[in-house]
């Protein structure tokens, strides 16, 4: 079906976008399908004593579902109006952003056992919150807040150990 407002595309676009989409999907149900597997391995445990396996063995069966539901999209729509707007928005996404907060995260996970969770994730927070162009006081008093409560959150209220780091704290 064609709307007024939707762009008309050439027929050989719309199959080359429908190969592409494909082979992107098929790329995300093997790592499903791995995930699903190596989970299995790790054990799935029970429902009240889920195993280390538990949780990314339903997230990658989701993202497996997930995967198929966009695959009957795309032979169900075989039209490319329908499909082809989502690449639109990666046209304007500001990739110097995102790499830094990228990067920022796997540093974090580095750092982490090191440093403690207190001080890693005032960091963390610090630059995410300055990439997001908050003004200084507000990087401070959201950094020191966001990490100050959910510490007293897991460490206090649900009773979870968090990283002490070199410093003990």
């Amino acid at each position: 079906m064609f709307f007024a407002w939707q762009k008309k595309t050439d027929d050989r676009a719309g199959k080359l976008k429908n190969k592409t989409e494909i082979i992107g999907i098929a790329v995300w149900l093997l790592i499903a399908a791995f995930v699903m597997i190596s989970s299995w391995h790790l054990g799935l445990g029970e429902y009240e004593n889920p195993g280390p396996g538990f949780f990314p063995f339903w997230s990658a069966l989701l993202l497996g579902v997930l995967s198929l539901t966009m695959v009957g999209k795309i032979y169900l729509h075989n039209d490319a109006a329908a499909i082809g707007g989502k690449v639109d928005l990666w046209k304007d996404l500001n990739w110097g952003k995102n790499t830094v907060i990228i990067a920022a995260l796997f540093a974090y996970c580095l750092v982490l056992t090191k440093l403690g969770y207190l001080l890693s994730t005032m960091a963390l927070m610090m630059l995410m919150f300055y990439v997001g162009r908050m003004k200084p006081w507000a990087v401070i008093a959201g950094s020191m807040l966001a990490v100050l409560l959910s510490y007293f959150i897991f460490f206090y209220g649900l009773k979870t150990p968090l990283p002490r780091g070199i410093w003990g704290f």
